[in-house]
């Protein structure tokens, strides 16, 4: 009994499905419904010359070029793939076996296989020992059965990885049996058990749960989850239902309320009363004239010079400029003008006059408690005053002839306006240190200043640089 099956395992045997020739060829006997030799016009055993002018002839006659019919293109194709196939003597050799046995049933989804059998003992089957090949068709299989095989062949599979698994694990376990500890092994020497037995005990018992077995296999699996599924169905069901009620209780119980329409409190805007002006008549021009605007600027002028400043007017100044309003504020001297009613001039004037009050008098002025007469004393001090400090380079820059200590004479503090800096700043960027006759360039571009008042401007800026990085260092 056991002798065949040894023998059949020895047997070579090549098993292949369908080629892209013979699917080709099928393809073709289906299309064209009838015998190539036939379409050809030639008779069955026509030498390859034949086949060639039949070929010719018909090629010329469906040319899709000469042939004006619909179905030329088509015609033509097929004469090519017959050709094709009868000039080749191997395709020739399969279109004839189709011719005497017939096409097969190839587009079923368990096709026809070829079976090569390259040597056959007599004992297995003495009728074949002189047979080269032979055709036959597999059963076509149902849904149940195929889903039966399937489930087989993955529940292989699944259990070929499970012993995988397995096995992986237990190697693991097993090379870390180097790292038992000293004490241990010692430990157990002296109750007289081996170390080993003790170790694979523990190995078997961590591994309980995940050796192979039926209960862990695909089938069982399947029909376990299925079982879960059935039974936790219904419960699902319910709390989904339960779920969903209130919510269409809740909608009910909207709807059968009646809706009370909403009641918008609106709120009265308050009416603002502004005081208009009666007098004023309406503008009839908009020129403007600059002798008016002068006159304008010279009786200001007079009027603010004539106010005399007091003392919480000063310390007002003060804290403005130095807390709210400080040095680098745009609009510094408009603002500090508007907070005190005062000119931007004026402003300017007093502060260049105060940056030359005495350490005394400016304590007492910051307490609110100046007499009159520092304040008399303090609107004869003038801002700037010529320095000796000055370095060579400037001198030279500037072709200035310096003065003893003892002759230089206090100089009228000179306002400058923002326009007034700013052209005077571009115009020191565009004639920088070493061009020829600098500060007369320098003078041309600040039309309201002279000479001397750039090069004095320039000093005043460069000493409170001077001072401002010192008191930064100092900090």
């Amino acid at each position: 009994m056991w002798l065949t099956p040894l023998l059949l395992s020895f047997k070579c045997t090549v098993v292949f499905a369908w080629t892209t020739n013979e699917l080709f060829i099928y393809d073709l006997v289906e299309e064209v419904g009838e015998s190539f030799y036939d379409f050809y016009g030639i008779s069955k055993d026509a030498e390859i010359s034949q086949i060639k002018k039949a070929y010719r002839r018909l090629s010329m006659e469906w040319h899709p070029d000469r042939n004006s019919d619909e179905k030329a293109e088509e015609q033509f194709r097929k004469i090519a793939a017959i050709y094709e196939i009868l000039k080749s003597n191997d395709l020739r050799e399969e279109y004839d076996r189709i011719l005497e046995n017939g096409l097969p049933d190839w587009r079923q989804p368990v096709f026809y296989y070829r079976l090569a059998l390259v040597k056959y003992s007599s004992i297995v089957h003495p009728n074949l020992n002189n047979a080269s090949d032979f055709l036959r068709r597999a059963r076509k299989l149902s849904w149940f059965e195929g889903v039966v095989v399937l489930t087989i062949i993955c529940s292989i599979g699944h259990y070929f990885m499970l012993w995988g698994a397995y096995v992986d694990k237990y190697l693991t376990l097993s090379s870390s049996r180097s790292k038992l500890r000293k004490k241990e092994i010692r430990q157990l020497k002296k109750i007289g058990s081996d170390a080993e037995i003790i170790y694979e005990a523990k190995i078997a018992e961590m591994l309980s749960d995940v050796c192979p077995s039926w209960r862990n296999s695909l089938p069982v699996l399947i029909v376990s989850l299925l079982y879960n599924v059935a039974v936790s169905l219904p419960g699902f069901i319910r709390a989904y239902i339960s779920m969903c009620q209130p919510k269409v209780e809740k909608s009910e119980k909207d709807d059968g309320d009646e809706v009370s329409p909403r009641r918008y409190v609106v709120t009265r805007q308050p009416i603002y009363e502004y005081a208009v002006a009666s007098d004023v008549k309406p503008v009839l021009s908009c020129a403007f004239s600059e002798d008016s605007s002068q006159k304008s600027d010279s009786q200001n002028n007079n009027i603010i010079r004539n106010n005399a400043w007091t003392s919480e007017e000063l310390a007002l100044l003060i804290r403005l400029s130095t807390e709210k309003y400080p040095a680098g504020t745009p609009n510094r001297w408009e603002l500090l003008a508007k907070a005190l009613d005062r000119s931007p001039q004026s402003i300017t004037l007093m502060v260049g006059k105060l940056k030359q009050m005495k350490k005394d008098e400016y304590a007492n002025l910051l307490r609110s408690s100046q007499s009159s007469a520092v304040v008399q004393n303090a609107a004869q001090i003038t801002l700037l005053k010529q320095s000796d400090h000055f370095s060579d380079e400037k001198s030279n820059d500037c072709n200035i002839s310096r003065k003893d200590n003892d002759s230089e004479k206090e100089k009228i503090l000179v306002i400058w306006s923002d326009y007034d800096q700013k052209l005077f700043e571009t115009a020191l960027q565009e004639f920088p240190k070493g061009t020829a006759d600098r500060w007369d360039k320098i003078a041309n571009c600040v039309s309201s200043k002279t000479k001397q008042q750039c090069i004095d401007r320039f000093r005043y800026l460069s000493e409170m640089v001077r001072q401002r990085k010192s008191h930064q260092k100092n900090k």
